[in-house]
């Protein structure tokens, strides 16, 4: 019976990681710094994301979805230069295309992430920084989104 249970117990130890054995306490040690990493994030297999930098009129795709930025509908960020009362935002135009389905939308950089199909998109960085004394046009703009998928 002790053969078993330890034969059983060796076998388990294989299947996730490698085993070594102690001479000296006479048992088998799984050497964890080679076992995988079982227990994951909830996130790892749930969602995919990434983040892409658009200027105006560039696309990107993820996945089965596309996504451009048309124009920038409002800046009302405080400019670095100034001390505000609220930080402020920028509102942008896009297109998301998942398989053949187009959708426009107005998308803000403090909003929650705009659910499309099983993609949540979101605004996460616009550059360049305002400055009091530059006017900006919409070729400066960068806007970065972050698209991420429900799996």
């Amino acid at each position: 019976m002790r053969n078993v249970i330890i034969l059983s117990t060796f076998v388990v130890f294989l299947t996730i990681g490698a085993v070594v054995y102690d001479l000296q306490n006479d048992k088998p040690v799984v050497q964890t710094d080679v076992i995988p990493n079982i227990v994951a994030s909830s996130t790892d297999y749930v969602m995919k994301d990434d983040v892409f930098d658009l200027k105006i009129r560039e696309s990107t795709s993820f996945g089965n979805v596309s996504l451009r930025l048309d124009r920038i509908v409002g800046d009302s960020r405080c400019p670095s230069n100034v001390n505000c009362i609220q930080a402020g935002f920028v509102t942008t135009e896009i297109l998301v295309q998942i398989d053949s389905t187009i959708s426009a939308s107005t998308i803000s950089s403090n909003e929650p992430p705009k659910r499309f199909g099983n993609y949540q998109i979101e605004i996460t960085d616009v550059l360049p920084n305002k400055i009091s004394t530059d006017v900006l046009s919409e070729s400066d703009y960068v806007v970065s989104f972050r698209i991420r998928e429900e799996l």
